[in-house]
């Protein structure tokens, strides 16, 4: 996500973003996930997603304070989606996974997520900030649609 962040940065120039926060909350967003692993948002319960904000903390309480002072109030933001900045590593984070889905062997799609192909895409909408992420969401959604079509379904 950091690197989608730095090599998409001049696309995000009209919306005065401060770059360097959306790198630093891509970094570390997901530092709880080092210790419980990546669930799927579909999967995810509330219980884990308490223990992935425990293990964060923890982890959090492990750096020097100078680090923990500077990211707790930017991890709290990403979480509250309370700034464009935080907007715009959500968006990156929700394409991020699109991208990988895409790249993945469809082999590795679950039937559901092959018939049901188009379910990614609708949470997408409210992170559309500009019109390139616009254009990103169609096409990868294009992308998806010709890995579908020419993958069979098995019964």
């Amino acid at each position: 996500m950091a690197s989608i962040a730095f090599l998409l940065q001049d696309e995000f120039k009209e919306l005065s973003i401060d770059i360097n926060k959306v790198i630093t909350m891509c970094l570390f967003h997901d530092l709880g996930e080092v210790v419980t692993g990546d669930i799927p948002a579909w999967k995810k319960t509330d219980k884990d997603r308490e223990i992935e904000a425990q293990e964060l903390i923890k982890l959090l309480n492990s750096f020097p304070k100078s680090i923990r002072e500077k990211l707790e109030p930017l991890l709290a933001e990403f979480e509250e989606q309370s700034t464009i900045e935080s907007k715009v590593a959500k968006a990156i984070d929700k394409f991020e996974t699109i991208i990988q889905h895409n790249e993945a062997n469809i082999s590795t799609w679950t039937e559901k997520e092959c018939v049901n192909h188009t379910a990614n895409f609708h949470y997408l909408d409210k992170y559309l900030l500009n019109n390139f992420l616009k254009e990103l969401k169609e096409e990868l959604h294009s992308q998806m649609w010709e890995k579908v079509k020419n993958k069979p379904i098995s019964s």
